[in-house]
């Protein structure tokens, strides 16, 4: 009776976890889905818990204990898999990465944005930034504790596959040029950015894993999960197998409590509103504020009749508080857009020709190059990232008369602070001899 339960179980777990990683795989290819870190660490996690529990109950069904290397195969494909996912291929779009040779002017691109070689300044920069609190705390966990855990399964994994990987001398060269491969698969496709700080990272955390592992029991126990060694577990064993649990669960904690602490230091910014206490209007144009690049009227006079609060507590008058901010702790970024949605009757004229740049796809922003920036300059205006729809405003500013091309790069929002090109699109402009200009999409 139990052979046969082992039997069912052993072949329910197998089918299982076929099934979760045909899900994952027509989910990853699918390019309507969005598959992020979390959604590939639950589906493939389940996934090799399955295919253990069956392997293991076909063990037991067979009356043999031999190594479950079958699983240990598996788990090292599904890892390279899931690393390639997270590392080569855009998992926000299934298959979207291009080869180096394919295009000249992407690949310039890169090596200009995504390619680090300066040992310890990302990391250094992303220290930096938390402790001035102007980096989201999740941004730092993902990049640093993301890069630190990367490649600790191998520390796991190539032990117990292959003997000579016991070899500190073996093991310590192959998790380095395992990462650099990483980095440099990333580079032959345009993937992510190629990084030096990714490669200290990623072998700091698998040799420190590896060393640790190196401790008698817990060496055996981990050879006991997967049915390498037959020996019992003592109490010397369990005390180690406590005092780690115990170290692990106060690091954690540190960690946690760390990371809530520079979290509420985060920048929270404040809140506002608009007051308008006119009571008639004689529909004439009054100007109230200009800057550089817009002039903003009200459609009646009322300038001494419009106010703004801020926190609930904080009231100006708006003239007042646009043309001489009496207290800077306190300013309105892209103006034009808060007052243009702020229902007070405000007219906005723009001083400064304009061009926008629209691109169809989630999540994405752009950066530009002039080819010849003594012809023109462009200025950020408004930047729109829709559902579907990508959109920056900008100011032209023309010097000189003649033309010039400019090239927008097309970038992974998901993969702040660092960087993804996944696209270029060039622009043609034209200065006139009276400083006006004409543009045309050249690809």
């Amino acid at each position: 009776m139990k052979e046969k339960v082992y039997k069912i179980t052993s072949i329910i777990s197998f089918i299982l976890s076929m099934l979760l990683l045909a899900v994952y795989l027509i989910l990853f290819i699918l390019p309507r889905y969005n598959l992020n870190a979390s959604s590939i660490v639950v589906l493939l996690g389940l996934s090799v818990i399955l295919f253990y529990l069956g392997n293991l109950f076909i063990n037991k069904y067979h009356h043999i204990s031999k190594p479950l290397k079958m699983t240990l195969y598996y788990i090292l494909i599904i890892y390279v898999l899931s690393l390639l996912n997270l590392t080569i291929f855009d998992y926000q779009r299934g298959f979207n990465f291009q080869f180096f040779f394919s295009n000249k002017e992407l690949f310039h691109g890169y090596l200009d944005t995504s390619v680090r070689l300066i040992p310890f300044s990302t990391i250094i920069g992303y220290f930096r930034s938390l402790f001035n609190h102007n980096i989201n705390v999740y941004i730092f966990v993902y990049n640093i504790i993301g890069n630190l855990i990367c490649l600790i399964p191998y520390a796991i994994l190539l032990p117990l596959l292959f003997p000579k990987q016991n070899k500190a001398k073996v093991f310590i060269p192959t998790i380095i040029f395992l990462s650099i491969g990483i980095e440099l698969l990333q580079l032959i496709t345009l993937s992510g950015t190629l990084d030096i700080d990714d490669v200290i990272l990623n072998s700091l955390g698998a040799i420190i894993i590896y060393f640790i592992l190196k401790i008698p029991s817990l060496k055996k126990l981990i050879n006991h999960i997967f049915n390498f060694n037959t020996s019992k577990i003592n109490k010397k064993d369990i005390k180690v197998y406590i005092i780690t649990l115990v170290i692990t669960i106060i690091l954690a904690s540190t960690l946690f409590l760390t990371f809530k602490y520079f979290q509420s230091k985060e920048y929270k910014g404040y809140s506002y509103d608009f007051f308008d206490k006119s009571t008639s209007c004689d529909n004439v144009k009054e100007l109230f504020y200009e800057d550089d690049y817009y002039t903003y009227y009200f459609n009646c006079t009322k300038s001494d009749d419009v106010y703004i609060i801020f926190n609930n507590k904080d009231e100006y008058l708006l003239k007042d508080f646009l043309n001489n901010n009496p207290n800077p702790e306190y300013q309105l970024n892209n103006l034009n857009i808060i007052l243009k949605n702020a229902n007070i009757g405000v007219i906005i004229e723009a001083k400064i020709p304009k061009f926008s740049f629209e691109y169809e796809g989630k999540d994405i922003y752009a950066s530009y190059i002039i080819d010849n920036p003594e012809i023109l300059e462009l200025e950020h205006d408004i930047g729109i990232m829709g559902s579907t729809t990508f959109r920056q405003d900008y100011f032209i500013k023309a010097k000189k008369p003649g033309t010039t091309k400019v090239i927008f790069e097309v970038k992974d929002f998901n993969y702040l602070p660092e960087t993804k090109i996944i696209d270029t699109v060039e622009y043609l402009f034209t200065v006139n001899n009276d400083l006006t200009v004409k543009y045309t999409k050249v690809s």
